[in-house]
């Protein structure tokens, strides 16, 4: 097993050791059962596979919980210092597309459907809440 691999992955943010380590596991047994089973190159494809439909389960779970469909637009509205604290946070602290995601999440809450503009009065709920974790 590739625990410098999955240990990077944990650090991206995309599952527990746990997790990869059962998906990794998955995977051998999915190239296995293909005859490929001493072939790394295979099994890694077959095990980045099924973690990229982990990440998007786990993401489409979220937006269900918030009442977000697929035929749903979102709109935020938000002033210009946010925008640019934002886009700040993004290039110079965003970690993972996990904490991006959870950013996004937070604006959309906040902002009511559009209702409510973010200004900088919501930096610290929705971004330096995040960094504490």
């Amino acid at each position: 097993m590739p625990n410098a691999y999955l240990k990077s992955l944990v650090d991206q943010g995309k599952g527990s050791m746990k997790h990869l380590e059962e998906e990794w596991e998955k995977a051998k047994k999915n190239a296995s059962e293909q005859g490929q089973g001493d072939n790394y190159a295979y099994i890694t494809q077959i095990f980045k596979t099924r973690i990229g439909a982990s990440m998007q389960n786990i993401e489409q779970a979220a937006l269900k919980r918030l009442g977000i469909t697929a035929d749903t637009i979102d709109v935020v509205k938000m002033d210009i210092p946010f925008l640019i604290r934002l886009l700040e946070w993004a290039h110079e602290d965003a970690k993972t597309d996990v904490e991006i995601h959870s950013i996004v999440t937070r604006i959309l809450e906040a902002s009511k459907g559009g209702e409510v503009t973010i200004d900088m009065e919501h930096y610290k709920s929705i971004v330096e809440k995040n960094e504490l974790r």
